[in-house]
């Protein structure tokens, strides 16, 4: 049964409508799979109704933003009741710093005497289809940033005075998955998103309910793959595989890679959906 349990539609900052990401997952096999959009779960429920069309097994999930000591933390939630509300409050509080955090940044860009203004920038709208979020495609609009990397990269920096708002912090995030009756995973704790190395993530959340790692991601090498599987049989946690994809918002990413099964896997409990 191959396996992503990692994916975006454009309920947030992906490409795809929940139809054309499960038509895709169904073309190269996919028969387990979590559309897990930044903070949303708006298109959940449609791809859930949807998903047994096309022979595939939804998990309901969604990617919360959370901070940890001064750092950003992605944590996957699966399995959670849809209705819950604190878990709703979190991802609407999480959507609010994120909203507020485009206009800081528009106006931060502003007073660096870039050409931008709020007034254009409150009236742009993003052709659907194209992923991202709001200030970068708006900055993509006027010439202003390539891409994503080049956001991150040479704009949205601690020179220019912007950086993530704080979010709920991780264990509070945690908590409120368990008692939506969902599973906490940490996303891609070996990749470049955090900055830093493996070793400080694994600190943060040892001593935390978090209940496992995903261990395969685009952005994991075969070391860190083979620790976190190994940590999370030692430890009895869930390990999961995801692509992180986004269509072409991040055209390197690509849907069902890397290639899992569930064999491969400890699933335990996501292997009975809500």
């Amino acid at each position: 049964m191959r396996v992503d349990l990692h994916t975006h539609s454009d309920a947030s900052d992906g490409c795809d409508t929940p139809k054309q990401l499960l038509e895709a997952a169904a073309q190269i096999g996919i028969k387990l799979m979590a559309i897990t959009d930044h903070d949303s779960i708006d298109n959940v429920a449609i791809a859930m109704q949807m998903a047994p069309q096309y022979g595939i097994q939804l998990i309901p999930g969604v990617e919360i933003s959370s901070t940890a000591q001064g750092k950003d933390y992605h944590i996957l939630a699966y399995n959670f009741d849809l209705n819950n509300k604190h878990l709703l409050d979190i991802i609407h509080y999480n959507n609010e710093m994120l909203r507020q955090k485009d206009i800081d940044t528009i106006e931060r860009l502003a007073k660096l005497n870039w050409p931008v203004s709020i007034d254009e920038y409150n009236s742009y709208q993003a052709p659907k289809g194209v992923g991202g979020w709001q200030a970068l495609n708006y900055l993509k609009s006027k010439g202003l940033c390539q891409d994503v990397n080049d956001f991150f990269q040479r704009i949205f920096i601690k020179e220019n005075e912007l950086a993530f708002p704080q979010f709920v912090s991780h264990t509070d995030v945690i908590s409120t998955i368990h008692a939506a009756g969902g599973i906490a995973i940490l996303a891609h704790a070996g990749s470049s998103f955090h900055g830093m190395s493996l070793k400080m993530p694994m600190e943060v959340f040892a001593n935390t309910n978090l209940d496992g790692f995903e261990c395969y991601h685009p952005g994991h090498d075969a070391q860190t793959e083979r620790f976190l599987l190994d940590y999370c049989q030692q430890h009895n946690l869930i390990s999961t595989a995801g692509s992180d994809y986004h269509g072409a918002f991040a055209p390197r990413r690509k849907l069902g890679f890397p290639e899992i099964y569930a064999q491969q896997l400890n699933l335990g409990r996501l292997l009975s959906t809500k």
